[in-house]
């Protein structure tokens, strides 16, 4: 691609990888890469020890995670939080994950689209108080 958009096109296909879930997560996963961060998408995060009733599981897999800094960036979109289910089990996965010592931010499809710049920023002044 060509033209004003074909530099931040290429840099985002070049880090489309089979385990996003969607593009969406591979936009997002390609700002923090931008930002810095050695971010893999759908990442492993063992968190054992803070179950729910029902067992929860021992492993969660934040959209883009950064192991090194502890950071999980989420992906949040209507399409997928739209059930009294979804929602629970998403703050559940977003509490353990910050219980263990983890920064989680999480980003909506309008936010990623709209305002990568701000999405950049956020990402980066994270990582900068990760590394402090």
């Amino acid at each position: 691609m060509r033209g004003k958009g074909g530099p931040a096109v290429r840099r985002v296909v070049a880090a489309a990888s089979p385990l996003a879930a969607n593009p969406f997560e591979s936009v997002l996963r390609g700002i923090a890469l931008e930002a810095g961060l050695d971010a893999v998408p759908q990442g492993a995060v063992e968190v054992g020890g803070l179950h729910l009733v029902g067992g929860d599981p021992e492993v969660v897999h934040p959209d883009v995670v950064d192991r090194g800094r502890r950071i999980a960036l989420e992906a949040d979109s209507w399409e997928f939080h739209s059930d009294k289910e979804a929602f629970q089990r998403d703050c559940w996965r977003y509490t353990v994950l910050v219980a263990h010592g983890w920064v989680v931010l999480r980003f909506t499809w309008w936010q990623v689209m709209h305002h990568p710049g701000w999405v950049r920023e956020c990402v980066r002044r994270a990582a900068e108080r990760a590394a402090a």
